[in-house]
């Protein structure tokens, strides 16, 4: 029973430190998210980006919906760090703890 407690006052513990997820700069709100890349004709690829939120930990506190939102958050992140202000999301990778999405972003006109 003791170990059991201590098992999860640790988990409460480990969770306390990463029950937020990602936050989105104001400069990453403005890119556009598609899922073909006809709507990227014309535009200039600059790089793949990944974004991903959740943790083995964190998965029985933070909802599916809030974890979809922190791994767009972080793509969109990431693409903004590149200059991007498009990308073409490919297959997202859902996992039973956390989400991650992959794509290419773009600079278009």
């Amino acid at each position: 029973m003791k170990k059991t407690f201590y098992a999860l006052l640790s988990l409460l513990v480990l969770n306390g430190c990463a029950l937020t997820t990602e936050p989105m700069t104001p400069e990453s709100s403005a890119i556009n998210l598609y899922y073909n890349d006809s709507a990227v004709k014309g535009c200039q690829e600059v790089g793949t980006v990944t974004g991903s939120e959740g943790h083995w930990y964190t998965f029985f506190f933070i909802t599916n919906k809030d974890l979809t939102i922190g791994a767009i958050n972080d793509i969109k992140n990431e693409a903004q760090a590149l200059g991007a202000n498009s990308i073409v999301i490919h297959t997202p990778s859902p996992f039973n703890t956390s989400v991650t999405m992959f794509g290419s972003a773009y600079i278009c006109p």
